[in-house]
């Protein structure tokens, strides 16, 4: 009568030697993966502690099955700990940062995707990581938005374009590389200070084709654009801050305008979807600051090469690239810095590497910012007037012609 009632499973079900066992076990773990990895978006340590349990519970099957089930269990609870970690690790490298104002600073839209807000006065700005004060400073903006510079009110103007590095985010309006420039020529140049802080080349770029600031960069002598590699993410519209910036494209070294930045898409694939989830990543890939691929790069140089003939041809002046090496970035690119600078050269800007000493990198940065402090602008403007007087001692001439 008692085998009526027999209810256990038939023999083999759960058999560990069996095939259909270990194969079950192995989609469950890998179900308990990805549950885990989702529960982390929610709770950090919610999801943290489940991925320390989720791995003690794969080594103890390990133990209990032989074999490449054995061993990829114990894989799978090498990932789901270092998964673990890197959730742990993530408030370590997340970096919010935060301006507040006095006044409104920077106006979104237009065919810039943002500019500088017109004021005509002083904006005081203090600058947030993570909610703690980094710093506080005063910008004075003209009435395009620029970065006040006191230099000569007459003659051709000496344009410097690019980013916070050019604004002199940071520093004062007497300790920006443009004023330091104005200074040590004796503010007998016209000086513009065209730096719009998260700006990139295509910016630059589109900037000079619209004409939008012509009445101040004409009759120009000179288009400086401090840059960096990185720029080339900013270039490739990588990150959903650029939306609204304007696009190029590339197509044998031709450069075309095909709208704005968008969103960023997703991953295609399911494994880069979840990694792009994980709280590390983005912290480390959150900002703009993304490795991109060759040929991101190989358009960014084309940018850089459309604005020096554009310079040419529409101001009759040559583009000064001042460039600032980066080599940690492109570890995983066929670029380096000299290819970089090559490829500008070859595009028809005359190059000026100016990059500080190695040694002394932590005076030239603002620390937990990464902006240049004011001594490293100094340097930079320094380096820039004596590499043109020793190289284009011409072009400074025009003082003489001006006072």
């Amino acid at each position: 009568m008692s085998e009526i009632f027999d209810v256990r499973p038939p023999a083999g079900l759960f058999d560990t030697e069996r095939r259909p066992f270990r194969l079950t076990v192995g989609a469950l773990f890998i179900v308990l993966e990805i549950a885990a990895i989702a529960l982390a978006q929610t709770s950090a340590l919610v999801g943290a502690v489940a991925l320390v349990a989720l791995a003690v519970a794969q080594v103890f099957a390990a133990m209990r099955l032989d074999g490449g089930i054995g061993k990829l269990l114990v894989l799978a609870s090498t990932i789901s700990l270092a998964t673990a970690g890197t959730i742990a690790a993530a408030p370590m490298f997340d970096r919010k940062f935060e301006q507040v104002t006095s006044d409104y600073l920077m106006e979104k839209g237009g065919p810039l995707g943002w500019t500088m807000e017109p004021s005509g006065g002083a904006v005081k700005v203090t600058k947030l990581l993570n909610g703690k004060p980094l710093f506080t400073q005063t910008y004075t903006l003209d009435d395009d938005g620029f970065r006040q510079t006191t230099s000569a009110e007459r003659g051709p103007a000496f344009a410097f374009l690019g980013d916070s590095f050019t604004f002199g985010e940071g520093v004062a309006d007497s300790e920006t590389m443009p004023q330091v420039f104005a200074d040590r020529t004796g503010r007998s140049l016209r000086v513009v200070n065209a730096g719009v802080s998260a700006y990139s080349p295509a910016q630059v770029l589109r900037e000079l084709e619209l004409g939008l600031y012509d009445r101040r960069l004409k009759p120009a002598k000179a288009l400086f654009m401090l840059t960096i590699d990185w720029h080339s993410a900013r270039v490739a519209c990588v990150h959903d801050s650029l939306i609204g910036a304007p696009r190029y494209e590339s197509r044998d070294g031709t450069v075309s305008y095909v709208g704005t930045c968008g969103p960023v898409p997703p991953p295609s694939t399911l494994a880069g979807r979840l990694l792009a989830a994980t709280p590390l990543y983005k912290a480390l890939f959150g900002g703009g600051l993304r490795h991109v691929g060759d040929d991101e790069i190989q358009t960014y140089i084309d940018v850089v090469g459309a604005i020096a003939r554009l310079a040419k041809s529409k101001y009759g002046v040559p583009l000064h690239v001042l460039y600032l090496r980066n080599p940690s970035y492109l570890v995983f690119n066929r670029f380096s810095d000299d290819k970089i600078m090559d490829g500008f050269r070859k595009g028809g800007a005359i190059v000026y590497d100016l990059t500080l000493p190695q040694e002394g990198r932590g005076a030239f940065a603002i620390p937990l910012d990464g902006h240049p402090t004011a001594l490293a602008q100094r340097l930079h403007a320094e380096m820039l007037v004596d590499a043109l007087r020793r190289n284009e001692p011409e072009l400074l001439k025009v003082e003489a012609q001006t006072n």
